[in-house]
């Protein structure tokens, strides 16, 4: 949360189906797309998601693939993973994100637990497996399920080693029985046009209300190691995370990124919640006001109207307007005003949820808007901000973000994707979605995004939105926002960060500001 700039504190952190059955409705997926994805194929994909989770390897993860494979194999459908050379990079990178090709069917992700309890007064155990995946239709989220196995065992001397390995693999064999059961019902409840939206790509397209869904799947990085906090001329500058582009015009296919050109027109769209009162009612939860955004929302507009955009073209959403569906008609309408030589600036502040996948299906957290509820798992998260942005039909976007663990917009990160029968790694990619973030590259479209924070730090009022507006407004368009946020507005909210925390118990011993962006989203000017 946040409060009065003189006395900051934290934003909190809220945080058995016959095969003939299932042909049937692979059959309306077929119809619903058209005929253009691999309706006959389901790709399975191990992705330890959590410390706790054993790797890929591990024996009980190896038995759940195979036992995945066998029932996949019973409903008619032919199985494809990842090859070595995939898992290999997967296994080997800071983390991974999963994204879908628009001809992908059928997939499932999934991460194994086990356990082997011991049974009191005996010698032997209960073996435990829990595969937790989620099923994705097209680039969708089907459903979250989980399956769940146990089998008895023998555990005197001698016999302990194979009696824990054989039951282990019969509970992991009935885990998946269980879980292709749930998907396969699941999968079969569909009618034809909710398997045409779920099919359908995540695009903006005026007059359409529909929203795009995750399709990521990211583990958290481990925690960093706290360095001695440096004098305030050593305060380090902010994380940049990019694609492998430097500042000058990137080579790509038939030629070469211009430079930059001031835009015809901009636009902003300003986003906050200052009044949290109907999400504590909804929720139950300590969702304190942040008197402090008021006062970001006014800067951002200023500094927009500072840099020549006219004010018919600022949109403020403040309050009970800072809802999923009128951020989304926002950006629609946008896409019906805006030109392809225009700039879009787009900035959001106020709470903001942690990276994991309690709380948003991506795993990148989310803003708490005004219509919050843990119960409604379609509202916007980072990742679907991050698309619908993306959609914009202009040349150069801009998005700020000033909310908690912000930086879970801006990673890099290994990229994973999935396409009718092939599975493709990428590594040293910008972005939450490096499928988007590599074609604006090719359509020569110039993105950035400004976090407040990284992805496991807090933001704290009155340090990171004054400065980053006062600054660009003293630049008077002649820098780029990567440099004034390298230069002076990153060491300045580290060092003030770092006061903070040594006079309060802090998780994280600052905040960090983060930059990242695809094309020359680097040389963005206001």
């Amino acid at each position: 949360m946040k409060n009065a700039p003189n006395n900051p504190s934290r934003r909190r952190a809220l945080a058995g189906a016959g095969a003939l059955g299932l042909q049937a409705v692979l059959q309306r997926i077929a119809f619903a797309q058209g005929g253009r994805p691999r309706t006959d194929v389901v790709t399975v994909l191990y992705r330890r998601e959590q410390d706790s989770a054993p790797p890929r390897l591990d024996p009980v993860v190896q038995s759940a693939t195979l036992a995945l494979e066998d029932e996949f194999l019973q409903q008619g459908l032919r199985v494809v993973q990842p090859t070595a050379e995939t898992y290999k990079v997967m296994d080997a990178g800071p983390g991974v994100i999963v994204t879908f090709a628009s001809d992908a069917g059928f997939s499932v992700v999934f991460q194994a637990y086990r356990n082997l309890r011991p049974v009191p007064g005996q010698e032997a155990g209960i073996a435990e497996v829990r595969l937790q995946a989620r099923v994705f239709v097209g680039r969708n989220i089907l459903v979250a399920a989980e399956g769940r196995g146990q089998m008895f065992t023998q555990l005197q001397e001698g016999q302990r080693e194979f009696g824990e390995r054989r039951a282990l693999d019969l509970a992991a064999k009935k885990a998946a029985k269980e879980f292709v059961a749930q998907a396969t019902g699941k999968l079969r409840s569909l009618t034809a046009e909710q398997l045409q939206e779920m099919l359908a790509p995540p695009q903006l397209v005026s007059g359409s209300a529909a929203l795009p869904t995750s399709t990521i799947l990211a583990p958290s990085p481990p925690p960093p190691v706290a360095a001695p906090a440096p004098t305030p001329a050593q305060a380090p500058a902010p994380t940049s995370t990019q694609a492998p582009a430097p500042a000058a015009p990137v080579a790509v296919a038939g030629g070469a990124l211009p430079a930059l050109e001031a835009p015809t027109q901009r636009w902003a769209l300003i986003i906050g919640v200052v009044d949290y009162a109907p999400v504590r009612q909804r929720t139950g939860s300590e969702c304190s006001d942040l008197p402090g955004v008021a006062n970001d929302l006014q800067q951002y507009e200023q500094m927009m109207l500072d840099a020549g955009t006219p004010r018919s073209n600022i949109l403020v959403l403040k309050n009970e307007k800072a809802t999923t569906s009128d951020i989304t008609l926002a950006l629609k309408q946008l896409v019906a005003k805006v030109g392809p030589n225009d700039m879009v600036g787009v900035f959001l502040s106020g709470h903001g949820a942690g990276g994991s996948l309690e709380f948003s299906p991506s795993g990148y957290g989310m803003p708490i808007l005004s219509d919050f509820n843990w119960k409604t798992p379609a509202l916007l998260d980072f990742w679907q901000l991050q698309a619908l942005c993306m959609a914009l039909p202009c040349q150069q976007v801009l998005w700020v973000i000033d909310t908690c663990h912000s930086g879970n917009a801006v990673r890099n990160l290994v990229t994973v994707e999935v396409g009718a029968g092939k599975v493709q790694a990428q590594a040293n990619v910008a972005g939450p979605d490096a499928v988007r973030v590599s074609q604006a590259v090719r359509d020569q479209k110039h993105f950035a995004v400004v976090t407040a924070s990284s992805s496991k730090e807090v933001s704290y009022d009155g340090v990171f939105t004054s400065r980053f507006t006062n600054a660009l407004r003293a630049s008077k368009g002649k820098q780029p926002v990567e440099e004034i946020l390298r230069a002076k507005v990153g060491p300045d909210v580290v060092q003030y960060s770092r006061q903070i925390c040594s006079k309060r118990k802090c998780e994280e011993p600052q905040q960090t500001p983060t930059f990242g962006y695809s094309g020359q989203g680097n040389l963005i000017r206001l």
